[in-house]
C-alpha cells in the first residue's frame, strides 16, 4: 500500500525526502546528499544528527555513483550503483538505517554529530562520548545513541566547520542557509552483508527497518479518508509536545507548533480522520491560552495573533460538532476578550495577522472570524449580547470595508483587494450581491494557473513580495468560494506541485509557477482531497 516515488539518478539531485513521526524527522536530499543546514535527524526543535557517510567497501556512497530512490512517504532506499542499498524509516524513537549488499563486504560508517537548537549556527560546545548498550553523544542540549551489533566503533573526536547548504541553493532553495559544525564522533565498523544502526533519541528501543516500516504503515492505514499519499504528508507533520499531539507548521524550518496555521486547518483535519489528534492539539492550546482569554499564534506564546482567538472558538465548535465535547470555560473566556477589544472593529495588532510582513489595522479577515466567533458562541451559550456583537462588527464592517459591493482587505494596510476579502464569502456572510461582486473581482485578479494569490495581480510586486505570492491557505480559500468547475480546474493546477521540492511535500508558496519556502507546509496540504492512486 502506498504511492511509490521512483527517482532515476539526476533526476534526484533537486528533490528532498522527508521522515517524519511524532516529532522526529530526518531530512536529505533525495540523491543522498546532506546538502542544507536543515539535512540530518532532529527532534521538534534540536538537531542531533548533521550527516552519515558510507563506506561500502572501497566506495564511499555518493551522490556521484546514486542510482535511485524508492520512496513511499514512510520509508526510503537509495540504490547505488554498486548494488548497496540504504534503507531509512523514522520511528517514535529516531532513525533506523539498513545497509544491504550482494555478498559481506567491510563497512565503515562516519557519524557527523551537529547537537544544536533550530535558531542556532556555530556553537563551540563540548562534546562527551561514552559506551552504554552504544555509543552516547552528547552535549549540553541534548544526547542521542547509536547502537550497530556486532559493529566495533573506532573514536575520532574531530571538529570542523562546513557548509552544507551551498548544495541547497545551488539548487533554487530559497532556504535560509549559514555555515554549520560538524563534530565527527567516529566509525562503526563490520564486514557483513547487511548492517543495521539505530539512532535514538530518548530512548533504549531498537527495532529493524522491516519492523519499524510495518508499524508506520499500521498507524496510516487508520485514516482511510485522507487517502495514503495525504495522510502520511499530514502524518509528517505531527508531533508530541507535552503528551499532547500537535502539527508542524511546516519543513525544513517551521518546525514549530503555530496554533493559527493548525486553527486554519481544524475542519480539512477533521475530515481527514484526524479528529483524535485535533481534539489532544486544542487541549494543549488550552493550556496555554493567556490570562485576558486570548490565543497565543505560537502555541506557548506571549502574545495573541490577530486571528488566534476567533480561529479557537470556531474550530472548539467544530470539534464539538463531531464530539459533543468542548471546553465552556476556555471559550467563554475567549469570547470575554473579544467583546472587552470591541470598539467598532474588534483591535487586533496591525503585524500579527497571517500576513505577518505587513501592518494591516482593521484587517477583514479578523473582522469576519469574529462575526463567526461570536455568532457561534450565541448559539453555544444562548448568549444575546454575543449575538449584538457580531452583528454590531459586521455593520462596520459594510460601512468601513465595502466598496461597490466589494470586501475591501483592511481600513489601513497596503493593500486594497487580496484573498482575505474571500473570507466573508466563503463563511457565508456577504449579501449576494458583495459575494457575486467580490468573486468577480477575485477570478480577475487572484486567480492563476496554480492556486489562489494572495494580492491582487493589480496591487503586487515584480518579484511578488513574499506575502503576495499563491499560497496554499488562500487556495483554500478560493477552493471553499468558487463553483465547482471552477474549483476544480484551480485544485488540478495546484496538485502539480505535490512532490515539487520534498517528496510527499506541498510548497508554502508558488510565484509564477516556481514553488518557493517551506518545502511542506501544513495549510498547503491539510485540505488536499484523497488521490486518484490511492482509490
Amino acid at each position: 500500500m502506498g504511492s511509490v516515488i521512483s527517482l532515476l539518478g539526476q533526476k534526484a539531485n533537486d528533490k528532498t525526502f522527508l521522515l517524519s513521526q511524532d516529532g522526529i524527522f530526518f531530512l536529505s536530499f533525495a540523491n543522498g546528499a546532506y546538502g542544507s543546514k536543515w539535512a540530518g535527524l532532529w527532534k521538534n526543535e534540536v538537531k542531533y544528527l548533521e550527516y552519515l557517510a558510507v563506506k561500502a567497501g572501497d566506495a564511499w556512497l555518493s551522490p556521484k555513483n546514486f542510482k535511485n530512490i524508492k520512496y513511499n512517504g514512510i520509508s526510503a532506499e537509495l540504490i547505488y550503483n554498486n548494488n548497496v542499498t540504504q534503507k531509512m524509516c523514522v520511528t517514535k524513537e529516531g532513525l533506523i538505517v539498513e545497509l544491504v549488499a550482494e555478498k559481506p563486504i567491510e563497512w565503515d560508517i562516519e557519524i557527523g554529530v551537529n547537537i544544536r537548537k533550530r535558531d542556532e549556527n556555530t556553537h563551540n560546545r563540548d562534546y562527551k562520548l561514552s559506551k552504554r548498550n552504544g555509543v552516547i553523544i552528547s552535549n549540553a542540549v541534548g544526547q542521542f545513541k547509536v547502537v550497530s551489533k556486532g559493529a566495533s566503533f573506532t573514536p575520532l573526536r574531530q571538529r570542523e566547520e562546513h557548509f552544507p547548504g551551498k548544495y541547497a541553493s545551488e539548487r533554487g532553495y530559497d532556504w535560509q542557509e549559514d555555515p554549520q559544525e560538524k563534530f565527527i564522533a567516529g566509525v562503526f565498523s563490520s564486514k557483513s552483508k547487511k548492517m543495521e544502526l539505530n539512532f535514538l533519541i530518548d530512548s533504549n528501543v531498537t527495532t529493524t527497518f522491516a519492523g519499524a516500516k510495518k508499524a508506520y504503515r499500521k498507524q496510516i492505514r487508520k485514516y482511510p479518508e485522507a487517502g495514503w499519499k495525504v495522510a502520511t504528508s499530514i502524518n509528517q507533520l505531527m508531533t508530541k509536545i507535552e503528551g499532547h499531539s500537535a502539527f508542524f507548521a511546516g519543513f525544513p524550518y517551521f518546525n514549530q507548533f503555530w496554533t493559527r496555521d493548525f486553527l486554519w486547518m481544524v475542519r480539512p483535519l477533521i475530515d481527514a480522520g484526524f479528529i483524535n489528534e485535533v481534539q489532544s492539539a486544542m487541549s494543549l492550546i488550552k493550556n496555554y491560552q493567556l490570562n485576558d482569554g486570548s490565543i497565543p499564534f505560537m502555541y506557548n506564546g506571549k502574545e495573541a495573533g490577530a486571528d488566534s482567538t476567533p480561529l479557537y472558538i470556531i474550530a472548539s465548535d467544530e470539534a464539538f460538532l463531531e464530539t459533543g465535547k468542548i471546553n465552556g470555560k476556555a471559550v467563554k473566556e475567549a469570547l470575554e476578550y473579544g467583546l472587552h477589544n470591541k470598539d467598532k472593529f474588534v483591535k487586533h495588532p496591525a503585524n500579527l495577522t497571517w500576513m505577518d510582513t505587513i501592518n494591516r489595522q482593521g484587517a477583514i479577515e479578523v473582522q469576519s472570524l469574529w462575526v463567526e466567533a461570536f455568532d457561534r458562541g450565541a448559539e453555544i451559550f444562548d448568549d444575546e449580547v454575543l449575538s449584538d456583537a457580531s452583528a454590531d462588527v459586521w455593520e462596520v464592517i459594510e460601512n468601513s470595508l465595502v466598496q461597490d459591493e466589494v470586501f475591501r482587505d483592511s481600513v489601513n494596510g497596503p493593500y486594497e483587494f487580496t484573498a482575505n476579502s474571500l473570507v466573508p464569502v466563503l463563511l457565508g456572510q456577504a449579501s449576494l450581491g458583495q459575494r457575486k461582486r467580490t468573486l468577480k473581482k477575485a477570478r480577475k485578479e487572484l486567480v492563476t494557473d496554480f492556486g489562489i494569490k494572495a494580492v491582487s495581480k493589480t496591487e503586487s510586486s515584480n518579484p511578488e513580495k513574499y506575502h503576495e505570492r499563491v499560497w496554499g491557505l488562500t487556495t483554500y480559500w478560493g477552493l471553499l468560494s468558487f463553483n465547482d468547475k471552477l474549483t476544480s480546474k484551480i485544485l488540478k493546477g495546484y496538485q502539480e506541485f505535490y512532490d515539487s521540492k520534498t517528496l510527499y511535500g506541498m510548497p508554502e508558496t508558488i510565484s509564477h509557477g516556481a514553488p518557493l519556502g517551506a518545502t511542506h507546509q501544513l495549510w498547503s496540504v491539510a485540505f488536499l482531497p484523497k488521490q486518484e492512486e490511492d482509490e
